[in-house]
């Protein structure tokens, strides 16, 4: 299969590497789309070479399909279309107060191990979230950057109705 990975100094290359099968709790996924997020472009400038082990193959911004299953996953089927949110919080703690998502051994999927930009991808089953069968995989590309917007909106406090308050109050 092809994957591209990042070798540093604005280098990225097309290699050949072997289809490899998923451990247990993970899954297979047949890569359809990947996207390129502001932090892979953080990558490509060299500025996260002292988190990135080259060569890694990026991505995270992406939509596929099962096409293995390791032993102990359930919910999932062969050809399930599915996106990832790219959080393993595996190395969560008591001392991190519940916030899985910002924990202190937090790792991110596509910057601290193997991403999506290759044609077959193996990520923990926990990072999956199952799309209907009848969803655009070009489209289902976007749901993770769309989920950050519209957090960042949430957290935000921004209301209907309230923008051009918020922009007058800024300046």
């Amino acid at each position: 299969m092809k994957a591209t990975v990042y070798k540093g100094n604005k280098t990225f290359s097309v290699i050949e590497k072997e289809i490899e099968q998923p451990v247990k709790g993970e899954v297979r996924i047949k890569v359809a789309y990947s996207g390129v997020c502001g932090t892979d472009v953080h990558i490509y400038h060299g500025m996260m070479d002292k988190r990135v082990k080259m060569p890694l193959t990026i991505g995270h911004e992406m939509s596929g399909t099962i096409d293995a299953i390791g032993e102990g996953v359930t919910g999932y089927s062969m050809g399930d279309k599915v996106v990832v949110r790219p959080l393993d919080d595996r190395g969560v703690k008591p001392s991190d107060k519940g916030f899985n998502h910002i924990c202190e051994d937090l790792k991110f999927i596509g910057i601290d191990s193997p991403g999506s930009m290759q044609q077959y991808w193996n990520v923990p089953a926990f990072t999956l979230h199952k799309l209907k069968s009848e969803t655009d995989l070009k489209l289902a590309a976007l749901v993770e950057p769309l989920s950050v917007a519209v957090h960042d909106v949430r957290m935000s406090g921004l209301q209907a109705g309230k923008l051009l308050w918020y922009l007058e109050e800024a300046l």
